[in-house]
């Protein structure tokens, strides 16, 4: 009984291994990270007081970019990273925007397509830019 328990586990373990690398490894290359930053509204910004630095880095994809949102404390460490999309015929805005407590974007592929990530970002998120196959 045991031994059925492990190979189930080794299993389930193996297969989400396995989508998660080809996950990250499906992940286009993201560059233009200057210009991007530029365009969309990154950079320093400040929130109670602490710097953060937002960069943002595009990538093409069929009919639009998708942006990779990489905040950063102020002494360079990496706090959260976030995906979205934006289409090159959408009408959805696509600068960021500062929240009292957020970072508000627009992700064209999601249905509803105002996002937000909080500032300071949360523990959940800190872990999230850490685990390479998320």
């Amino acid at each position: 009984m045991q031994t059925r328990a492990l190979k189930f586990t080794g299993i389930a373990l193996t297969l989400a291994i396995g989508i998660g690398l080809f996950t990250h490894l499906a992940q286009p290359q993201y560059g233009s990270c200057e210009a991007f930053t530029k365009d969309l509204n990154g950079g320093e910004k400040i929130f109670h007081g602490a710097a953060y630095e937002i960069k943002l880095c595009g990538a093409a994809i069929k009919n639009g970019t998708k942006i990779r949102l990489q905040i950063f404390s102020s002494s360079g460490d990496l706090l959260a990273i976030r995906y979205f999309s934006y289409y090159v015929n959408s009408a959805t805005e696509r600068d960021l925007t500062e929240g009292a407590d957020s970072i508000i974007y627009y992700d064209s592929a999601k249905e509803s397509p105002m996002q937000s990530i909080a500032v300071p970002p949360s523990t959940w998120d800190w872990i999230r830019a850490r685990l390479p196959l998320f």
